[in-house]
């Protein structure tokens, strides 16, 4: 059985679509099990469960009968520690292969707080007996379509100024997320995703 952690998310849900669109029997966790089920029908393939990152034993109830994993929670000051409870959890209850989405400057040293918070749960994952797989994408595309207002006006709001960055879309990661699950030859191992260039603000304004 593989559960998702993080069916909500932008990843997780293109990724549990995907899995519907396969056929492939899935677990959905969510703090908000109603509305996922609401969001996704009921004649799907799809087992909703409802549970809270900060709760071990909720995530522990949820990974009952569970061999995979796939890891993708928000961005937030408690990332390392709310995944660092999943992991835990999942190992708990003999999870075999964590997929996890992490970032791809994932360092200690990072100047960016969410990298070194992707680095520690990495570090946390490696500890354990499972099989780990990390996925590292760039940007995701998506996140851009919330600059579609200015982007019409020919302007794009951000920080990079004329550095290049380079925008994958999240179903593209979910695409790899599910080939990752369901061959075994592909796990273990650390994949940096990205899309087919990079490009600057100035060129996608």
């Amino acid at each position: 059985m593989i559960t998702i952690i993080g069916a909500t998310g932008a990843t997780g849900s293109a990724l549990l679509r995907r899995l519907i669109e396969l056929e492939v029997p899935c677990r959905a966790v969510s703090r908000t099990p109603d509305n996922l089920r609401a969001a996704i029908g009921t004649n799907t393939p799809v087992e909703i469960v409802g549970a809270d990152a900060a709760d071990p034993q909720m995530l522990r109830d949820a990974f009952q009968g569970s061999t995979q994993l796939f890891l993708a929670m928000a961005n937030s000051p408690r990332q390392a520690e709310l995944e660092t409870n999943v992991i835990d959890a999942a190992a708990h209850c003999g999870v075999r292969h964590v997929v996890k989405l992490s970032a791809p400057a994932a360092e200690p040293a990072s100047p960016v707080a969410i990298s070194r918070s992707h680095w520690r749960v990495e570090e946390h994952l490696a500890k354990t007996e499972m099989t780990a797989t990390l996925l590292r994408p760039y940007a995701f595309m998506q996140k851009l379509l919330l600059n579609a207002p200015a982007i019409a006006e020919g302007v794009l709001i951000g920080a990079m100024r004329e550095a290049p960055c380079n925008y994958i879309d999240v179903r593209d990661i979910a695409d790899v997320a599910a080939e990752t699950l369901l061959r075994p030859s592909l796990a273990g191992a650390t994949y940096t995703l990205t899309g087919p260039r990079a490009f600057s603000h100035p060129e996608l304004a």
